[in-house]
């Protein structure tokens, strides 16, 4: 055994006893880093809680300082520390400035200039303002963006108001509302600072608080003055209560200059200078007016006169082809003369799919955009592509059952493969403008299977616009009356967009016509107006001419047209089919089969052709959910597998597949000052949005 020496045991000691401090170091910082770590959080956290009393969102502190130059101008500066809970403040606060408490010679577009904001310290953007002649509000924050709630916010605002102080013979006045009275929140503490220049002389001040109107301060604990500087304090602000602070100036405080003036007697005499020259120039005017219309009226009784027989002759004619336009209809444009016989039809055409149908059955007047849904529906009742709100899917690469155009879809839409899908979700240019060239061959394709279903006789149609504008032109140049010479035009008109519609091979009962008809019935009103019939009856036959001219040529334009005899032949059956789909009650026409799904299914697309896809699926409600509900059916369901939102989710497609298709990329008096709260410049108000 080894006897320790002396030093051996001063060392030992030595180390245990540094090693004991040390210890009892470390464990007296971590006990203190712990206590401070938690008071800080309790201190934050009793920080980022609301006042006593204050159980929704306020503003805790108003802080605004006014700082008048001596040219006039007002540099603010406000601090806003607002308490907020996600409630109103959302995304931040925004602040009204009046735009209606201006002098006449505060000219500036905007009540305030310069306007800078900050939250927390960091800039803070505007994410929209708005100007009305009440207001100029501006939004504090961005519209996508949520501030962090249940804690306090402070907003910092610097803005100028040029020409702020008012120059009066006595006295040069800032007479402000220091703080709005608009404002949405309470406020629980204010402050109010004033300061200007230190040459100037303060003659006295007046303060009110509270609602507008208040003609005391009773909210108002303290005011402090100090040279070049006003402080003011007050208790607590309920919503749309505010403060109005009045200084009065030697008038040595601003100099007169140009766009700048003194507000006097002679500027309110200017002024009323100014009223009465505006009010004289109108009473000119309106006498002036009056004379005009005197003489137009004059003339207009002369030429009623004048054009009298004029007008008789046009009417006759326009009654003689009338006539002819009849005789015509009953000849050649009667749908009877090229349609058989119309019988129920049970079963969907074999030999024409539903977009042709829907082509033929318009004679050519078809929407790209129907007649291409219209195809997408039959592909995903064959069981070709799968029909999502926003998505086309081809999940099947059999064509053998599949039309034409049908398969000219497929290709359109780069869905010739399974798999493809046209996504819908995001619209762009790209996918408009292959849908739009979808629907463009679609409409040619249509047209070159089956043009000569239909007639436009168009030789007759331009024959008879003719005659009808000739006859307008010879009234126009026997009467020189600028209405017929109007109404001569669009009759011109007519037969020009008549040719378009030619040409594109389209019915002519379009848009363009009922935009014609419509102008046609706008002349015929102008023309009722234009001298009343009970002062002048020698207009009637005139305003008869306008109405049987528009009448005339909207009947030419629409029925003139028919089908030839293959097409009346298509078209019967296709009338059939709609007899039996709007049937009131299933198995009340006679040889009616018994419905199942394969029946519904191979109807469905042609009653969407033909508009009438929701009567048809209300008439097999019981079967759409007994179908979705069992198993043998559940692979072949082309449609959603709720069937209550079988058509719902028809509409959306179709709403997203139009909008999608036309979208496009997307290339705002005296001296005194105010005697009573909320009678100054300035204030407005604020809230949260």
């Amino acid at each position: 055994m080894t006897i320790p020496t002396l030093p051996r045991l001063v060392s030992a000691g030595l180390r245990a006893s540094v090693w004991g401090c040390v210890r009892r170091l470390s464990t007296g910082l971590v006990f203190i880093v712990a206590c401070a770590t938690g008071w800080s959080c309790a201190a934050q956290a009793q920080q980022n809680e609301p006042a006593p009393g204050y159980n929704g969102e306020y503003i805790d502190s108003f802080r605004a300082h006014f700082d008048i130059r001596p040219d006039g101008t007002l540099e603010v500066e406000e601090t806003i520390r607002v308490y907020v809970k996600g409630e109103a403040i959302k995304r931040g606060i925004y602040r009204a400035f009046p735009n209606d408490r201006r002098e006449a010679y505060q000219t500036s577009t905007l009540p305030i200039a310069n306007l800078r904001v900050q939250r927390n310290g960091a800039p803070e953007s505007i994410g929209k303002d708005e100007l009305t002649t009440r207001f100029y509000t501006a939004y504090f924050g961005q519209s996508d963006r949520r501030l962090p709630t249940n804690q306090f916010h402070t907003y910092t605002l610097n803005y100028t108001v040029p020409k702020a102080v008012y120059q009066f013979e006595d006295s040069d006045n800032f007479d402000w509302n220091v703080i709005g009275h608009d404002w949405e929140f309470a406020i629980r503490t204010w402050e109010v600072t004033v300061t200007y220049p230190a040459d100037a002389i303060m003659i006295d001040d007046s303060a009110f608080t509270g609602v507008r109107g208040t003609e005391t301060a009773t909210k108002l604990d303290q005011v402090t003055h100090s040279p070049g500087q006003v402080v003011l304090s007050g208790t607590r602000l309920l919503p749309f209560e505010g403060v109005t602070y009045v200084l009065h100036f030697d008038p040595a405080l601003i100099s007169p200059r140009d766009g700048y003036p003194v507000i006097n007697q002679a500027y309110f005499d200017e002024l009323e200078r100014k009223r009465l020259a505006a009010q004289e120039a109108e009473r000119i005017r309106q006498e002036q007016e009056a004379q005009r219309r005197a003489e137009e009226q004059a003339a207009r009784t002369a030429e009623a006169q004048r054009m009298l027989p004029v007008s008789l002759v046009v009417l006759l004619i326009f009654l003689v082809l009338w006539l002819l336009v009849v005789a015509l209809w009953s000849r050649i444009g009667r749908q009877k003369t090229a349609m058989p016989v119309v019988v129920p039809q049970f079963y969907a055409p074999s030999f024409i799919g539903p977009a042709a149908s829907r082509y033929i059955n318009r004679m050519g007047n078809i929407n790209p955009t129907k007649l291409l849904v219209t195809g997408i529906v039959s592909l995903a009742v064959k069981g070709s592509v799968r029909l999502e709100n926003k998505i086309i899917e081809r999940i099947s690469a059999k064509e053998t059952n599949l039309t034409a155009a049908e398969i000219g879809i497929l290709n359109d839409l780069n869905l010739s493969l399974t798999k493809k899908t046209f996504d819908m979700k995001v619209r762009s240019e790209s996918k408009a403008k292959r849908l739009k060239t979808a629907g463009k061959n679609l409409v040619k394709r249509l047209k070159d299977e089956y043009r000569n279903t239909y007639r436009t006789n168009w030789l007759w149609l331009v024959v008879l616009l003719i005659l009808i504008n000739l006859t307008w032109l010879g009234a126009a140049l026997l009467t020189a009356s600028y209405v017929i010479a109007f109404q001569w035009l669009l009759s011109v008109l007519s037969i020009v967009s008549g040719l378009l519609f030619l040409r594109a091979g389209q019915n002519l009962l379009s848009m363009r016509t009922l935009l014609f008809t419509l102008a046609n019935i706008g002349i015929v009103y102008m023309s009722v107006n234009w001298v009343p019939l009970a002062d002048h009856p020698f207009y009637l036959p005139l305003h008869l001419c306008f109405v049987v001219s528009a009448t005339l040529v909207y009947f030419v334009r629409v029925h003139i047209s028919n089908f030839s005899q293959v097409g009346g032949e298509i078209v019967a059956q296709l009338r059939g089919l709609e007899m039996y789909i709007k049937a009131a009650e299933r198995g009340t026409l006679k040889d009616e089969p018994t419905p199942n799904f394969d029946h519904f299914s191979a109807i469905y697309p042609f009653a969407f052709a033909l508009g009438l896809h929701t009567v048809w699926a209300n008439k097999f409600s019981q079967e759409l959910e007994m179908w979705a509900a069992d198993e043998q059916f559940r692979n072949d369901l082309w449609y959603t597998s709720n069937y209550f939102g079988f058509e719902d989710t028809l509409d959306q497609f179709e709403d997203r597949f139009s909008s999608t298709m036309s979208y496009s990329s997307p290339s705002s008096s005296g001296s005194g000052g105010s005697s009573f709260s909320g009678g100054g410049g300035g204030g407005g108000g604020g809230g949260g949005w």
